[in-house]
């Protein structure tokens, strides 16, 4: 499916500016109305003004307001008998094109019309003046003017060199300017214009509008990208023309959602563990920008140990409804309590039943009695069909438990079903830990306790991870982007946020082409304490596509 495209419409009067190699720009309004599918973000974007050559003209005479006309009987129009002279007031500065003066009869013979202009202080001659025949049409050099007044003169002659002042009847006359605007404003919505050429535009002068233009329309960009309508406004203080304006627009998709549609996902961290959300990413697209928010709420807790057991551990206790077993440890820090254990078991049943309990140490075994309160019963259960995998079961205590300053054992006893409780070698592990194991052990029945000794291992011990109470803030999860095989790690801010830009994404390209569906796009998110995280506020920038509207054709 192509990604979604903005559309541009020009319009005049609210309709569609009418065909043409110029259109009309005046205080209404000529309008470049853009329609923004959801889901688009703006990149960059430029508006190219053109103002027409001067043989683009319009009839001053015919203006919005018309041209106000005072002749020197008083009258405000013509025609008019015995003129000695008049004024034309159209009330802008405009460069004027041509004049023609229309007679009555031959009362113009030999006659001419002086022109006198003003900008909005007082008359002047024009450099060199300016004298148009009555009955003719002169082109004048674009005299910019407001007002323009015609004295009639007789011509001079060889006989009689001086000019000298007449009256003659003006029927009519015709002052065309060029049609450029006079002054020019553009502006988004209803802010205030953020550009304005306030003096006329020469012939074909050219005009971009960039930064400004970006800038304006990214404030009214449609709000989480929601799409909508957004219109791009040019006036001019009075009415003129305008070569068609050609915009360029660079848009890009912008992913909010992870997998499903979903905006906000929640994923639960095992401890020690991973989670992950997938971003569907469409295929042909590089990422420029990746934005999200991550809201950890992790346990209140710590690992006082992490062993990392391969996923199919090639030696196991054997625990059954007459074989239970035991794993020692050291005594827990000084005011640690244990909050709960973690067990790497597979079962060999689809259930099994039984309990967990720690028990004080007793000479090197397991005592008797368990600690008040610290027996949990279990009921674990396999989907599928067999064999199942090795996978750690997470034991919550009823109640935080202190060992005091002795050793304490967790035991294990079933009383239905079967299942392997992994082993390792105590040798291998980091004896930085908070809690370090000591010996495993085993029985069958009621029998006594069996040190568990097991060829090949210097110290054999049951893997567990012992979980320890801890009220204080948990640091966040670890944070990684990975798509295909490539993979960066995501640096959050101090409330959860991340944000990157394209030069940290150059390090994760799209995956190399395959033959089936191009993997998405992965958030993973790694803790070594358990607990859930909130996914929110997606912002997946893709590569930008160009929408070249060329003319704004209608």
């Amino acid at each position: 499916m192509p990604p979604p495209q903005v559309s541009a419409t020009l319009k005049y009067g609210g309709q569609p500016a009418p065909a043409g190699a110029t259109v009309p720009v005046d205080a209404s309004g000529l309008e470049v109305e853009l329609q923004v599918p959801p889901g688009v973000a703006l990149v960059s974007a430029s508006l190219t003004l053109k103002a027409p050559a001067d043989s683009e003209t319009l009839d001053v005479l015919q203006g919005s307001p018309p041209a106000a006309i005072v002749t020197s009987t008083g009258k405000v129009s013509l025609p008019d008998t015995a003129v000695e002279w008049f004024t034309v007031d159209w009330g802008v500065r405009r460069p004027l094109v041509s004049l023609k003066l229309v007679p009555t009869g031959t009362t113009g013979t030999g006659k001419g019309g002086r022109l006198r202009l003003t900008e909005g202080g007082p008359w002047f001659l024009p450099t060199p003046a300016v004298v148009v025949p009555l009955g003719s049409s002169r082109t004048l050099p674009a005299l910019m003017a407001s007002r323009l007044m015609v004295e009639v003169i007789t011509l001079a002659t060889a006989q009689n060199p001086n000019e000298a002042p007449a009256t003659a009847d003006i029927t009519g006359l015709e002052l065309k300017a060029a049609a450029r605007p006079v002054d020019l404003r553009a502006a988004v919505g209803t802010e205030s214009p953020f550009f304005i050429q306030a003096l006329p535009l020469q012939p074909l002068q050219e005009l971009t509008l960039r930064d400004e233009l970006l800038a304006a329309l990214t404030r009214a960009w449609p709000a989480s990208l929601e799409g909508g309508r957004v219109v791009v406004t040019l006036r001019s203080s009075a009415p003129g023309r305008l070569l068609r304006p050609r915009l360029s627009l660079f848009t890009a998709p912008v992913l909010t959602t992870f997998e499903n549609g979903q905006a906000v996902v929640s994923r639960t961290l095992p401890t020690d563990g991973q989670a992950e959300a997938a971003i569907p990413v469409p295929a042909g697209r590089t990422l420029q920008a990746v934005e999200f928010t991550v809201e950890p709420r992790l346990r209140p807790e710590r690992s006082g140990l992490l062993p990392r057991p391969p996923e199919a551990p090639p030696l196991a206790h054997h625990c059954g409804q007459r074989h239970a077993a035991a794993q020692g440890f050291s005594p827990l820090p000084p005011g640690a309590e244990l909050q709960g254990i973690d067990l790497f078991l597979r079962l060999l049943s689809r259930a099994a039943t039984g309990t967990l309990a720690i028990h004080p140490d007793d000479h090197g075994q397991p005592a008797v009695a368990p600690f008040p309160g610290a027996t949990v019963d279990l009921a674990l259960e396999e989907p599928g069909t067999p064999p199942w995998s090795y996978r750690w079961v997470s034991v919550e205590l009823p109640k935080v438990l202190s060992t005091e300053e002795g050793g304490w054992w967790v035991v294990l006893t079933l009383t239905a079903g079967e299942l392997l409780w992994s082993l390792g070698d105590a040798a291998q592990l980091e004896p930085s830990a908070e809690v370090l194991p000591q010996s495993a052990a085993f029985r069958l029945d009621s029998n006594p306790w069996l040190a568990r000794e097991v060829p090949g291992l210097t110290r054999p011990w049951a893997h567990s991870r012992p979980r320890l109470a801890d009220p204080a803030p948990r640091p966040p999860p670890s944070v990684q982007l990975r798509w295909g095989t490539a993979g960066i790690d995501v640096p959050l801010d101090g409330k959860g946020h991340a944000s990157l830009g394209p030069k940290q994404l150059e390090a994760l390209p799209p995956p190399v082409a395959g033959t089936g569906a191009q993997p998405p796009l992965r958030v993973v998110l790694g803790s070594k304490i358990a607990g859930d995280v909130t996914l929110r506020r997606l912002r997946v920038t893709l590569s930008a596509d160009k929408a070249l509207l060329s003319g704004l054709d209608p």
